[in-house]
């Protein structure tokens, strides 16, 4: 019988009854009543033995996963030898994002994934046996997921850009577990996206005849949120950074766009142990903060979160005609209880809550077709181009970082592509009169 003691520098070890070059051999473990095989893997980061132990009831079967296994030692240099499962590490995979400082919102939309799709349609699975056919069956769920929950939910499915965000979120958790030696790769970026998913239909957004036109209108309706909408149409502000806009910080000149208005979850305080199911119950409760970040609370867990001085987003967006004259008619003719643009009843406004409102308004304005509040900023996008606003000025109205994201934004109207065309006729015309 050999020696069964790990290698110094890692490699493969003898078992039981390794031959003399060091090929491990499998044996049997009566009390497992299976056959189990021991491959030595290179020290850890701090510097301990690591192993891989393969178990399988026939010698047939322990074979092949031998081979397996060396062929892609061989590969990789490594193999991953913890048997955690997906909901396991995605569990300490969202505690070290909370703890790294990660934003708010990205943080709230990984843990939202997580516990929606991730841990209930993969979550059982072991993490190092995970596949890129399982992320695809698995992506085809997601995609089969109906838009809402609960009691009278309807039949609408989720979008595509929903799987592709459950599928961005895993990767991001798999590029951890791969980091740390738990996988040997990213199964997650070779998982292809259902074909029966991609039937996400085009966002409307409105034409520059309908923006007038629904501008003029919202004028006129008497809904005291009109300068909310407008406001979004002229400047193209996400929903939390409208809810969250300060007064001081308009100006004549300039509109700073430095934080949003976000609803932060409630974790427990004490360890859970209060027993409690609901975070929000537990006696010591307080927010879900992720580390680093400067959070002010104004009501229960709605926080004006900052972007922070050296973030990106944070932008000044200048003040012109239209949208410096729809501020200036707000802050006359009303009043903030905390310092904010737009309140209601003296409450800051949760920005989940725009759909809703806006949704109660848009049939009276006459539109003619469903506009989601985000789709305003599309519009604004679009109002942008079609008055020629050079491109990088339009990066910074807008908050992006990649210019082509801003030209998915903007979908000109028909009417403005067929005023450009013109210039082809013209040309035409004064080829045959030449």
């Amino acid at each position: 019988m050999s020696d069964t003691r790990p290698t110094q520098f890692g490699g493969v070890q003898r078992s039981r009854r390794g031959t003399s070059n060091g090929d491990p051999q499998p044996y049997w473990n009566a009390q497992r009543g299976c056959y189990e095989l021991k491959i030595t893997l290179p020290r850890g980061d701090d510097g301990k033995p690591r192993r891989r132990v393969l178990r399988d009831p026939s010698k047939a079967g322990i074979a092949k996963k031998k081979r397996e296994a060396l062929r892609e030692l061989d590969k990789l240099g490594n193999l991953p030898t913890r048997n955690l499962t997906v909901a396991d590490f995605a569990a300490s995979w969202l505690e070290a994002q909370r703890e790294g400082g990660k934003r708010a919102k990205t943080f709230i939309e990984y843990e939202s994934y997580v516990k929606r799709y991730i841990v209930p349609g993969i979550g059982k699975r072991r993490l190092a046996e995970l596949q890129p056919g399982d992320v695809t069956r698995w992506l085809a769920l997601v995609a089969d997921t109906p838009k809402s929950q609960g009691v009278g939910a309807g039949v609408e499915r989720v979008s595509v850009s929903v799987v592709k965000s459950a599928r961005k979120v895993l990767s991001a958790c798999l590029r951890a577990a791969e980091h740390d030696g738990l996988v040997s790769r990213n199964v997650a970026r070779l998982a292809l996206i259902p074909d029966d998913a991609r039937r996400s239909a085009p966002r409307d957004a409105l034409t520059v005849d309908e923006a007038r036109e629904v501008l003029e209108r919202l004028a006129q309706s008497g809904d005291p949120l009109w300068t909310l909408w407008a406001a979004a149409i002229l400047s193209g502000m996400r929903a939390g950074e409208l809810a969250g806009l300060r007064r001081e910080s308009v100006t004549p000149h300039a509109v700073r766009v430095d934080g949003q208005l976000q609803r932060l979850p409630y974790m427990h305080g004490c360890g859970g142990k209060c027993l409690e199911k609901q975070p929000n119950r537990c006696p010591q409760a307080r927010l879900r903060v992720p580390k680093g970040s400067e959070v002010e609370r104004l009501r229960g867990g709605l926080c004006l979160v900052s972007y922070g001085k050296t973030d990106a987003s944070v932008r000044v967006i200048p003040n012109y005609g239209p949208l410096r004259a729809v501020l200036e008619r707000h802050m006359e003719a009303t009043e903030s209880a905390h310092g904010l643009m737009w309140e209601r009843d003296g409450r800051p406004i949760d920005p989940t809550d725009l759909s809703k409102l806006w949704s109660a308004l848009e049939p009276s304005l006459g539109i003619g077709k469903h506009i989601v509040p985000h789709a305003m900023r599309n519009t604004a996008a679009g109002l942008m181009f079609a008055a020629g606003v050079p491109e990088h000025v339009l990066l910074n109205v807008l908050g992006h970082t990649d210019v082509a994201m801003s030209r998915s934004y903007a979908r000109q109207d028909v009417g403005t592509q067929a005023r450009e065309l013109e210039a082809i006729t013209r040309m035409l015309e004064a080829g045959e009169h030449s």
